[in-house]
């Protein structure tokens, strides 16, 4: 009889096992450390991204109609009777800045609720100047060509063809004329820039009929203005040199040198643009502020047909600041070392153009800038960018009989927020943009920006300081 045996089978050991399973586990683990950490960079990554992009179309139409503020003949210089109590801090025609929106009057144009809800804090910038056509300029040794109406306005005869003979643009000018709008014409002297007028285009007393599109064809109109009795006549008048129109019959501040309007050089649509952080509202979706940009009828608060209240230019846009740089040529030692060569880090006492210790024993805003500190916006004298004048003087006398201070550069700031949050990001907090003072998370938890939750958002800020060639 033959036995049979049964061989013993091979197999894992319970010690082989947990130790297989602890090494697959830890391969696991460093796999999925390694594509979680991917996967946050790639998100922070896009994150980065969707904000270079937003902050650069921001900016990019932003600083392209800054840099063309005035263009046309608006003046550097700040203007007499521009600016009413309640008015922004108009510098000049060219670029005004409604300085630090406040919760209880949030809408771009104050008490009217239908206009655009403006983020709180943030500014509003106005630009002003011809942006989408060219001057047409006019022949001003024919004086058929210039014809005033005192005292309600004149007549400019215009051509398609300029005095040396190279075609120019005046369809805007004759579209404006045949769709009878109000818009605002700004006419310049050809003796000098220094005279200058903004008057109403008056359609019912202009002649286009002998208009031709073909640019190559000579084709001759007839503007008509109104300088008075417009629609818009008198806001328009502010934005001339001395708050009225030029017109030969006007009487003028003794202390400006004459600027009767007794010829033209060139004349041009006059455009104004309003920047600023809109607040979505119901029924849009999405809350998130955004960047946008409104047209009016300049010096006014009736919106432009051609533009409206509000177009957006970028989201995820949480602020908007502007600071005004001057060079006022003295310090505030009374020397004449002011200018801006004298102070290449834009900071420091060079002179006392916004000064602070002015009042109330400030120690700050002792620089060229205007609106890049709080104690800038307690310096309100008349007008309200400058230092208090002496009492009693017309015109106003400022320190060291200084003129009014000429306007150089915009500083232009943007704030954008990722749209969505990182989990385990934390941003730092931000203290103040210009002077816009941020509350801290302690606060003001809620805060869209300096907030628990708004810290976990990514965010940029885009400073640029533009040169305003123009004025």
């Amino acid at each position: 009889m033959r036995s049979t045996t049964i061989g013993r089978q091979a197999g894992f050991s319970l010690v082989e096992l947990l130790v297989s399973m602890v090494l697959v586990s830890l391969v696991l683990g460093v796999a999925f450390e390694l594509f979680n950490s991917t996967n946050k960079l790639s998100r922070a990554q896009l994150h980065q991204a969707d904000l270079q992009q937003s902050s650069r179309v921001a900016q990019r139409d932003l600083l392209r109609v800054a840099r063309m503020a005035g263009r046309g003949g608006l003046p550097g210089y700040a203007v007499a009777g521009l600016n009413p109590a309640s008015a922004p801090a108009s510098v000049t025609p060219a670029i005004e800045v409604r300085n630090n929106i406040t919760t209880a009057d949030q809408r771009l144009v104050p008490g009217n609720a239908t206009s655009p809800l403006v983020v709180a804090g943030s500014d509003v910038v106005t630009v002003r100047g011809h942006f989408t056509s060219g001057p047409v300029f006019v022949n001003s040794t024919d004086p058929s060509v210039f014809q005033t109406n005192p005292p309600n306005g004149g007549r400019i005869t215009i051509a398609s063809i300029g005095p040396t003979g190279i075609p120019q643009n005046i369809a805007p000018l004759v579209d404006a004329v045949d769709e009878e709008r109000p818009d605002a014409i700004l006419i310049v002297s050809s003796l000098t820039d220094l005279i200058y007028g903004v008057a109403e285009i008056d359609p019912a007393n202009s002649n286009i009929a002998g208009y031709d599109p073909d640019p190559l064809v000579y084709s001759e109109v007839t503007i008509a203005y109104k300088h008075s009795g417009g629609m818009y006549s008198d806001e328009y008048g502010l934005l001339s040199a001395s708050g009225v129109f030029p017109d030969i019959n006007v009487d003028h501040p003794d202390w400006l040198p004459p600027r009767e309007l007794s010829n033209v050089g060139m004349v041009a649509l006059l455009e104004e643009y309003r920047y600023y952080v809109r607040v979505p509202e119901p029924p849009e979706v999405g809350t998130a502020p955004r960047l946008s940009i409104g047209r009016f009828y300049p010096g006014t608060q009736i919106p432009h047909p051609d533009g409206g209240w509000q177009s957006d230019i970028a989201d995820n846009i949480y602020d908007l600041q502007a600071a005004l740089g001057f060079d006022s040529s003295f310090d505030g030692a009374g020397s004449t070392n002011g200018f801006f060569d004298f102070d290449p880090d834009n900071t420091g006492d060079d002179d006392i153009i916004v000064d602070g210790e002015l009042v109330a024993g400030a120690t700050t805003g002792l620089d060229d800038w205007l609106f890049n500190d709080a104690a800038d916006t307690t310096n309100l004298g008349a007008p309200p960018w400058t230092p208090l004048p002496a009492s009693g003087t017309d015109p106003p006398v400022f320190p060291i009989n200084q003129p009014r201070p000429r306007l150089y550069y915009v500083r232009l700031s943007t704030l954008s927020l990722a749209g969505s949050t990182d989990r385990g990001y934390l941003a730092p907090l931000i203290t103040n943009i210009e002077d816009n003072v941020y509350p801290d998370d302690d606060d003001d938890p809620h805060h869209p920006v300096n907030g628990y939750e708004g810290r976990q958002k990514r965010r940029l800020l885009l400073t640029t300081i533009v040169d305003l060639r123009n004025i």
